[in-house]
Formats: C-alpha cells, sequence, structure tokens
C-alpha cells in the first residue's frame, strides 16, 4: 500500500509541476471566439501565470469534488469574500517565498508538498506501514 502511495504522490506533483511548468495560451486566446477580459484584481499571481497556477490548486487541495474552483472562489473570481481565497493568496506568497530562497529559479516547493491532496496541511510525516 506504502508503494502506491508513493507512486501516487509522485505522480500527483509531477502532474502539479508540469501544470505550473507549460506556458499557456495567452488571455485573448482562451475562451470561445473573441477576446477575454484580463483577470480583475490579481495582488500575487501575474496575467501571464495566473491560470496554469489556479489549474493546479484543485488537485493538490483535493477539492475537486468539493466545488473545484468554487471551494476558493465566489461566481465573480475577483471577489475576495471568502476566507479560503485569501488564505490560499497567503499561501501562494509563501511558497514563492520558500523558491525564491534557493535562488536557482527553480520550482522546490508546491502546494502538493505540505497538502499531499487535502484542504489541510500535513504538519507530521505519514508512518510507514
Amino acid at each position: 500500500m506504502r508503494k502506491l502511495w508513493n507512486l501516487l504522490s509522485t505522480f500527483a506533483a509531477t502532474v502539479i509541476l508540469a501544470a505550473v511548468m507549460v506556458p499557456q495560451a495567452p488571455l485573448n486566446a482562451q475562451g470561445k471566439g473573441g477576446a477575454k477580459a484580463a483577470p480583475k484584481n490579481l495582488k500575487v499571481l501575474t496575467p501571464e501565470n495566473f491560470m496554469a497556477s489556479m489549474q493546479t490548486f484543485p488537485v493538490a487541495l483535493g477539492v475537486e469534488a468539493q466545488g473545484g474552483c468554487n471551494f476558493c472562489h465566489e461566481a465573480d473570481r475577483s471577489l475576495d469574500t471568502k476566507p479560503t481565497k485569501v488564505k490560499a493568496r497567503q499561501m501562494i506568497e509563501m511558497v514563492g517565498e520558500i523558491n525564491a530562497k534557493f535562488g536557482d529559479g527553480k520550482v522546490h516547493v508546491t502546494c502538493w508538498t505540505c497538502h499531499l491532496g487535502s484542504t489541510k496541511p500535513e504538519t507530521q510525516r505519514i508512518p510507514k506501514r
């Protein structure tokens, strides 16, 4: 069972890193037909990286079946009324600061590193069986 857990953890981390590292289509190329407006209320992420980052969070937090994006966001994605969105923004800043301290421009830590597919980050090692 532990080997399966390790394999799944490695796979999920790879998927998350791939989603962060793969360049996304420009904002004006997304959607059906016309140009899409730039996102509003970005405070940490940029228009160039926000969509790739957003796509990693539901898996990293295990909220695909709990509303996915709606776990943190209101229908108007620019609102900051949900505490989960405010906390997520703080966590994104924290992960960015940790990665910046390595000084090599690489991603060493992601949300998955601590959350492991759960809304609550793990604070101790999972015991080996």
